[in-house]
């Protein structure tokens, strides 16, 4: 060892999976995506009731589930 300490590559532990998945959720855009299907789903079972009212608000909490795993794959896979 020398003065200045030894060269040797600083290795981080890896991001487990539901941090990664977390960190999706810094994202204001999905943010806002989840706040409107909550509403969605309110707003359609309210007004049409629960055999077609949930339809618009689950496809966009599918839209949301979709994008956060591939975007969390992705980073994972890096």
């Amino acid at each position: 060892m020398d003065e200045w300490g030894d060269n040797l590559p600083i290795i981080k532990p890896p991001k487990t999976i539901t941090e990664l998945i977390l960190e999706n959720f810094e994202d204001d855009m999905l943010r806002i995506l989840c706040a409107s299907a909550v509403v969605s789903l309110v707003l359609g079972i309210a007004t049409e009731g629960l055999k077609e009212g949930w339809l618009e608000g689950a496809s966009i909490l599918l839209a949301v589930i979709i994008i956060v795993s591939v975007t969390s794959t992705n980073n994972y896979l890096k």
